[in-house]
C-alpha cells in the first residue's frame, strides 16, 4: 500500500493508492457507511479486453458466447481458454498518479501502461457541492515494441468497483438494475443471476450482464442498504454499446459492479470514454432514478409521441394470430365496447406453410396475406377503421429473417407486386445479417431457428422502410406500428455485430442501429405522425417511440421484477401490458400466495401501475364475465386518466401501511396540486380501511376535495383530515377489486 490520496467533499470521501492508482475506499460522510468490504478493495478500476492484432479480427472466447441478447458467460464454470486478454495489471514502474484542483473541486488522474503498448489514463473529479463524482478514461493503443506483440482493443470496462458491500451484512444490501422495466435483488452477493425456469427464455440463462441498448432499459445500477446507497451510471448521449455487469462474490459476501463499453482500437488509434457518474446517497433506489432522470431530460431528445397516445389512449385491442382483413372494422366496434379506440394487429403478412398445419409465423416478408385478400383488402379494411376515427397498426420483428426466403415465397410469386423485390439470401440479404464475434452468421429458416439481421445495415433499414413507410403508412393508411423484440431477445443476432459489409465496417453495437431504424421510419412517415411501439421499453428508444410493450408480468425473466423502477424514472412513457407473452404467468413474483392467477388479477395489476391495457382477443362477447370486467376496469381508469397520464408516478413514497392484500400506488398531478391513488383490494372480504398519504413528500398542498371512484361506476366524496402534512382518508369497503382516489389541492 502506497501513499493514500483522498478526494473529499461534504458528501463523501474517496481514497486511492498513490503508487498503484487503485481505488481503496469510499465512505458516505453523512451516514458513516463504507461501500467496500474490509480488504476487498484495492484494484485498478478498469479492465481492457484485447486480442492479438496479428490474427483474425474475430473473437472466439467464452466471454463472448451469447443468445437472445444475453451473455452466456458463467463465471462459476471452468471456462475454456479463449482469444481475449483481460488486462488490468499495469507494467511495473509505469503508474503515475497526481491530484489537482479543478473548478473549486479535486481531480485525481492516474496514467499507466498495460502489456502490448496500451496506455491508459483515468480521471476522477469531485465537485465541492455534489454527491456525484465524474469518471473518464482514455485508452491509446500505441502498439507494442515489437509488432508481433501488437494488440487490438475490443472493449474497456470502467468503472469497475470490486468488493462492494454496504455495512457488515450482505443480506441487508439491495441491488436495483434496469433489467427490462426493473429488477430489485435482495442480498445481491448471494443471488443466482440466471433466468428462472418456466418462461419464454432459455432456462437458467445467465443475467450477470445486461446490454444497453438491449435488456437494460437504462444505463445505471444502484446498490443500497440502511447505511446509504451507491449509484453507478453511464452518461452517453451517443449510445455506444455498454454492458452493465454484476458479478457476485458469495464467499466474501460482496459484489463487483462495472460498465464495459465497446472501444475497438487498432494499433495507432485512441479512444476517450463517455462520462460516468459514481455517486452516494441516503435512502433507496428512488434517489438513483431521480438523478438519472435529471441527466436524461437534460441530454436526450424529449419524448413527444402523438397526443392521442400520450393523453387519451387507454390501451389496444389486438390479435395475436391471423384474422380476416374484413373483420378489422368489426373489431374496432368491439374495442369501442370495451372503451378503446386502437387496434394492434399481428400476423397480417404472408406466413408460408411448412407442412402439418404449421406456418412461418410473423414472417419477415410483409406483403399482406393474399389468401385474405392481399393489399386491396387490407387497404380497404385499414381505411374503414381510420374513417371511423380509429387507430390501427401492424407488426414486424426487427431481427428475424429466413435464409430460405426465395424458396418460401415461390408459391406466392404471382401475388407479389412487380415493384417488390425479394431479397435473396445469397444475392442481397446475407450482407445485412448479424455477424457474431467469432465470425459466424445464423442462417435459420423460421423452422430451425432464424437468420438474424443487423439493424445497422443500411440496406436492411431501406427494406424495412419500403414496407412500413412506403406501403403500410403511405399506401394502406396505417397510423401506428409495432416492432417486436426491439431491442430485446435479438433472435439470431449478436449484441455487437462484427460484419464489415455494413455499418461502420468495424465491430458495432446494435443499439445505434435500432435508433437509426426508428428515426428513419419516423421521419420518412411524415406528414403522418406515426405512433411507434416496441418490445420492451428503453429510454433511448423512447426518443422516437410513442409507447412500449411491458414484460413485467411474464414468468422466466427474473424472480425479483420491479417495474416501478422504470415507471418512476420516466412516468411520461406509456407502457402497455396485460396479455402478450403470457402476461400474468409471473404474478406469483408479486403475490406468492396467488397459486391460481386469473386474467382479472393481471389486468388489476395493469390498472395499479397506471399502464395502458394490452388486450388480445379475436373478438368481444358482451356476455362474457371477463369482457364485462375489462369494460368496467377501463371505465374506472377513464375517470382519472386526465391527470394520471399527464402526471408523475410516485410509487408508494409517503403511502401509509395498507391492510393485507390491499395494494396502492400514487400519482401526482404534473402541476403538483393534487394526487391520485390507484388501489387494488385482493382480500376475500373487503373491509373499510384508512388511506394515509404524506403530501409533504410530494410537495402537494392540503386538499380541498377528495373523491373515491368505485369499480361499479359510483363515486363518494371523502372527508380529508390533515395532520402535520399527512392526509388521512377513511375509505369505506370498496365496491369491487379496484378503485381510485383523487384529491385536489
Amino acid at each position: 500500500m502506497g501513499t493514500e490520496i483522498r478526494l473529499e467533499n461534504a458528501f463523501f470521501t474517496l481514497t486511492l493508492d498513490g503508487e498503484t492508482g487503485a481505488v481503496t475506499g469510499l465512505e458516505n460522510r453523512a451516514t458513516g457507511a463504507s461501500y467496500f468490504a474490509p480488504k476487498r478493495a484495492g484494484r485498478l478500476p478498469f479492465e481492457v479486453d484485447a486480442i492479438s492484432a496479428n490474427g483474425s479480427r474475430f473473437v472466439d472466447d467464452p466471454f463472448e458466447e451469447q443468445n437472445g441478447g444475453f451473455s452466456y458467460y458463467e463465471p462459476r464454470c471452468d471456462n475454456r481458454p479463449g482469444d481475449l486478454r483481460h488486462l488490468r495489471e499495469a507494467l511495473p514502474g509505469s503508474v503515475q498518479v497526481r491530484v489537482e484542483d479543478v473548478d473549486g473541486g479535486q481531480q485525481a488522474a492516474c496514467a499507466c501502461t498495460l502489456p502490448g503498448g496500451i496506455a491508459v489514463t483515468y480521471t476522477i473529479t469531485m465537485r465541492p457541492d455534489s454527491p456525484l463524482s465524474e469518471w473518464h478514461i482514455t485508452v491509446e493503443n500505441t502498439g507494442a515494441p515489437s509488432s508481433v506483440d501488437d494488440q487490438m482493443v475490443y472493449r474497456v470496462a470502467f468503472p469497475v468497483l470490486d468488493g462492494l458491500r454496504i455495512g457488515a451484512k450482505s443480506a441487508e444490501n439491495m441491488l436495483a438494475r434496469p433489467y427490462a422495466q426493473g429488477e430489485l435483488i435482495p442480498d445481491p452477493a448471494n443471488h443466482d443471476y440466471r433466468c428462472p425456469s418456466g418462461g419464454p427464455l432459455k432456462r437458467h440463462q445467465p443475467t450477470y450482464v445486461l446490454t444497453y441498448i438491449g435488456w437494460a432499459s437504462m444505463p445505471w445500477l444502484d446498490l443500497y442498504a440502511p447505511g446509504g446507497g451507491l449509484y453507478l451510471a453511464s452518461y452517453d448521449p451517443t449510445f455506444e454499446q455498454v454492458d452493465l455487469e454484476s458479478w457476485p462474490e458469495p464467499v466474501h459476501g460482496t459484489i463487483t459492479l462495472g460498465m464495459r463499453t465497446l472501444a475497438w482500437l487498432e494499433p495507432g488509434q485512441a479512444w476517450q470514454s463517455q462520462a460516468f457518474a459514481v455517486g452516494i446517497h441516503e435512502g433507496d433506489w428512488h434517489w438513483a432514478a431521480d438523478t438519472y432522470r435529471a441527466w436524461a431530460h437534460a441530454n436526450l431528445q424529449p419524448y413527444a409521441g402523438p397526443s392521442w397516445v400520450r393523453e387519451e389512449c387507454d390501451g389496444w385491442l389486438g390479435t395475436g394470430g391471423p384474422m380476416p382483413f374484413d373483420n378489422y372494422r368489426t373489431l374496432l366496434d368491439d374495442a369501442r365496447w370495451l372503451g378503446l379506440n386502437y387496434l394492434q394487429i399481428w400476423s397480417e403478412m404472408i406466413e408460408p406453410e411448412v407442412g402439418e398445419g404449421r406456418r412461418k409465423s410473423y414472417y419477415c416478408f410483409l406483403l399482406p396475406d393474399p389468401k385474405r385478400g392481399g393489399e386491396a383488402a387490407l387497404t380497404e379494411a385499414v381505411r374503414a377503421v381510420r374513417a371511423a376515427g380509429g387507430h390501427i397498426g401492424f407488426y414486424y420483428n426487427l431481427w428475424t429473417w429466413d435464409a430460405e426466403i426465395s424458396r418460401a415465397l415461390a408459391p406466392y410469386r404471382d401475388a407479389i407486386p412487380a415493384d417488390v423485390e425479394i431479397p435473396d439470401w445469397w444475392g442481397t440479404s446475407r450482407r445485412w445479417a448479424s455477424v457474431f464475434p467469432d465470425g459466424s452468421r445464423k442462417a435459420g429458416n423460421y423452422v430451425n431457428e432464424y437468420a438474424g439481421m443487423c439493424p445497422a445495415a443500411e440496406g436492411y433499414q431501406d427494406y424495412i422502410l419500403s414496407w412500413v413507410v412506403d406501403r403500410y403508412v403511405k399506401q394502406y393508411g396505417v397510423d401506428t406500428w409495432y416492432f417486436d423484440s426491439m431491442p430485446v431477445t435479438m433472435f439470431g443476432a449478436s449484441r455487437i455485430c462484427f460484419s464489415d459489409e455494413h455499418g461502420p465496417g468495424a465491430p458495432h453495437g446494435v443499439g445505434r442501429g435500432c435508433l437509426d431504424v426508428l428515426r428513419r421510419v419516423l421521419e420518412a412517415a411524415r406528414p403522418t405522425e406515426l405512433a411507434i411501439t416496441s418490445e420492451t421499453v428503453s429510454d433511448a428508444q423512447m426518443q422516437y417511440n410513442s409507447h412500449a410493450l411491458g414484460v413485467e408480468m411474464v414468468a422466466g425473466l427474473t424472480t425479483h421484477p420491479k417495474p416501478e423502477i422504470y415507471t418512476y424514472a420516466f412516468p411520461e412513457h406509456p407502457i402497455f401490458s396485460g396479455t402478450c407473452n403470457g402476461a400474468g404467468s409471473g404474478l406469483h413474483y408479486y403475490y406468492p400466495e396467488l397459486t391460481t392467477p386469473r386474467r382479472e388479477d393481471t389486468m388489476n395489476r395493469v390498472f395499479l401501475m397506471g399502464y395502458r391495457f394490452d388486450i388480445l382477443l379475436q373478438g368481444v362477447d358482451p356476455a362474457d364475465p371477463f369482457h364485462q370486467y375489462l369494460r368496467r376496469l377501463i371505465a374506472l381508469r377513464q375517470r382519472v386518466k386526465g391527470e394520471l397520464y399527464r402526471g408523475d408516478f410516485r410509487d408508494d413514497i409517503g403511502l401509509g401501511a395498507l391492510p393485507a392484500r390491499v395494494d396502492g400506488k400514487l400519482f401526482r398531478h404534473r402541476d403538483r396540486k393534487g394526487m391520485i391513488a390507484a388501489i387494488v383490494d385482493r382480500s376475500a372480504t373487503r373491509e373499510p380501511f384508512t388511506l394515509a398519504i404524506d403530501l409533504a413528500q410530494h410537495d402537494v398542498p392540503a386538499p380541498t376535495r377528495a373523491v373515491l371512484y368505485h369499480l361499479d361506476g359510483s363515486e363518494e366524496t371523502l372527508a380529508a383530515v390533515m395532520d402535520g402534512g399527512v392526509l388521512t382518508l377513511a375509505l369505506p369497503a370498496l365496491k369491487g377489486e379496484a378503485a381510485a382516489v383523487q384529491v385536489w389541492g
